[in-house]
């Protein structure tokens, strides 16, 4: 944005640059510069947006998902639903993930992309690769990353209680050590129908 024209425009949001104010010094306010570890002075602006609102509507899992009561039970199937996922990545069954993923992966598409299909969201068989036992990155699958007792996990509750994960992302990649890099995590969400089967609610790789 330094010197550069204040116009931007992704799939359903778009502001020409019609400045409505002016710059104005958050007081005692920074923002942290990533890598670097620096900071810089943050300031607000305020600009007109566009914002094309034809896009899906509730979240496919919405009318689905019940509330979960953090019980033993409850527990015990979630570390299933990941250890169910764990194997469809360690052995390489990329279609399986693909079908499992698609209501969410073609929302995002749709809402974040432009309008793509679940399949040219992900990238393909290539977007694909990536999980997997090997990437293709120089990252190897590690051991799923759950503790030995259900009751140990750290578990992160959203939507009213209808979504849930482990923290910290039990499913990780890990470089070699010459590599020097951070382990590689995707997080999966999950939530539970009113029959007590298990779904996959998000997934994001980071």
């Amino acid at each position: 944005m330094v010197g550069g024209e204040f116009v931007t425009e992704t799939a359903h949001l778009k502001t020409e640059g019609d400045l409505r104010g002016t710059f104005s010094p958050i007081e005692d306010g920074a923002i942290l510069v990533l890598g670097s570890g620096q900071s810089d002075r943050a300031e607000t602006l305020t600009a007109r947006f566009t914002v094309d609102d034809d896009l899906p509507g509730d979240f496919f899992w919405e009318d689905k998902a019940v509330p979960l009561q953090d019980t033993r039970e409850m527990r015990a199937g979630l570390r299933r639903a990941y250890q169910d996922f764990y194997k469809l990545v360690e052995q390489g069954r990329g279609d399986e993930i693909l079908e499992l993923a698609r209501p969410l992966w073609a929302r995002a598409g749709a809402t974040l992309a432009g309008g793509k299909s679940a399949e040219d969201y992900i990238g393909g068989k290539d977007g694909l690769r990536r999980f997997s036992r090997n990437p293709g990155d120089g990252s190897t699958l590690a051991p799923l990353g759950i503790s030995d007792d259900p009751l140990g996990d750290s578990l992160e509750f959203m939507a009213d209680h209808r979504l849930v994960r482990i923290r910290p992302d039990p499913l990780r990649w890990r470089f070699p050590p010459e590599q020097n890099r951070n382990d590689m995590r995707s997080s999966l969400v999950f939530f539970r129908d009113a029959e007590g089967s298990w779904h996959l609610g998000d997934i994001v790789r980071n």
